[in-house]
């Protein structure tokens, strides 16, 4: 009945006149899975640009989302966090012993460390960067896909069925596979449009004011947000639309990591300080043309000339805008290290588990390799036990160890890594 009686517009050309006619709103297909054909129904795309084209902050779940007033103190293992709901200070996915553990750890008076960490990490006061969330905004209202945002269409055009379709199997075998892996693609590419649209109007939301984010931990002891779709642990976009509230002086030492951080979401970490550093500073003036004007028009619309902004140029490019934007602002400042800043500079572990293991057993090689020994250059533990692990083979090779004989010249840094 659905299929039947939905219709919507659709505008099509007719003798070089755009004309609009009614079509069915939803279709009936047959795809299949598993050796098994399965009846689906298919949404227009125009219906689905209607829902797009529509969504308010209205239609955004109120269920964990960030919070407008500081989350409640965890007192005890189910109290804490949001105000409205209770979870847990454990992620147990209702495992009963894990939960009975909990229960009794927090009746024993032992998680009151661990919840005091949960609070000063929920106390802890955000904002949307308004700068990002423009440019991230035109990029969205545009429809173009650019830097990870995926386009309003899926221009991949639809596989033809063969002319010998009903009489060639190995047609249809061909056939089928391009549909598939042509929904699949369109599938994809609407769910990650779904996916950045609802993030973007969470951030519209919140545009104007402060926020927080109530924390708990996994089974193994590390703290995230609650909110699970937007928070400074997310995807690039979700980093860089996100600022601290209230702002420090960026001092010196500051100034000279803002740099680093820089140079790092360019993809230069495994530099040393200084030479990252350098880069940042022999691209001030590309950095400086981003921040003035991120998304220019001719960009989005196809005509632009030149060398494309710096920032786009980058790993993780909306981060690396936030930072364009901050760096430029402290640098156009009387005096930068006076400078208010308001972005948060990351700092990755290298093997935090081996870090803790090489801190316990006071292991100085190890300190090395996981980098909590003094070292301008990054270490990789897995490039340094590569080439132990390549000189034990070779010598037992040597020897005419068979096994040795088979892993020579076989061994990479993958194999190593999923061993350590």
């Amino acid at each position: 009945m659905l299929i039947e009686s939905a219709r919507l517009p659709e505008k099509y050309m007719e003798s070089g006149v755009e004309k609009e006619r009614m079509v069915p709103a939803f279709k009936h297909d047959l795809v299949f899975a598993k050796g098994r054909r399965h009846g689906i129904v298919i949404a227009h795309s125009n219906l689905l640009e209607l829902f797009t084209d529509s969504f308010s902050t209205e239609v955004v779940n109120s269920r964990h989302l960030p919070m407008l007033v500081p989350p409640r103190p965890w007192l005890t293992y189910n109290s804490g966090g949001y105000l409205t709901s209770d979870e847990p200070c454990m992620r147990t996915k209702h495992d009963p012993e894990q939960l009975r553990l909990l229960r009794t750890a927090s009746n024993e008076d032992r998680l009151s460390i661990m919840l005091a960490g949960l609070d000063a990490l929920g106390l802890t006061k955000w904002a949307i960067n308004q700068r990002v969330f423009e440019a991230i905004r035109k990029v969205w209202n545009s429809g173009c896909e650019l830097a990870e945002i995926p386009a309003k269409s899926y221009d991949v055009p639809e596989p033809t069925k063969p002319a010998d379709y009903d009489t060639n199997k190995e047609a249809q075998s061909k056939y089928w596979m391009e549909m598939r892996e042509w929904r699949n693609g369109r599938a994809n590419q609407h769910s990650q449009r779904c996916d950045c649209n609802y993030k973007i109007e969470i951030a519209q939301a919140f545009l104007n004011h402060p926020m927080y984010f109530p924390h708990n931990m996994d089974f193994r002891g590390r703290a995230y947000p609650i909110p699970p779709h937007f928070n400074h642990l997310g995807n690039d976009m979700c980093r860089g639309l996100l600022i601290f509230h209230e702002g420090r002086p960026l001092t010196e030492k500051g100034l000279y990591w803002l740099k680093i951080h820089l140079a790092n979401l360019f993809g230069k970490d495994k530099l040393s300080h200084s030479e990252r550093v350098k880069f940042v500073e022999n691209n001030l003036e590309g950095i400086a043309a981003s921040a003035d004007n991120p998304v220019p028009d001719s960009l989005l619309s196809g005509n632009y000339s030149g060398n494309r902004p710096l920032w786009l140029s980058a790993e993780n490019p909306w981060q690396a805008l936030a930072a364009c934007i901050e760096l430029t602002a402290a640098m156009r400042s009387p005096n930068p290290a006076e400078f208010v800043s308001h972005l948060h500079i990351h700092q990755d572990g290298t093997c935090n588990g081996l870090q803790h293991y090489a801190a316990m057993g006071r292991d100085r090689d190890g300190a090395k390799g996981v980098n909590l020994a003094m070292s301008d250059r990054p270490q990789d533990v897995y490039s340094g036990i590569l080439r132990v692990a390549e000189r034990l083979v070779n010598e037992d090779a040597k020897q005419g160890v068979e096994e040795a004989l088979l892993l020579k010249n076989r061994l990479t840094r993958k194999i190593v890594k999923q061993t350590v």
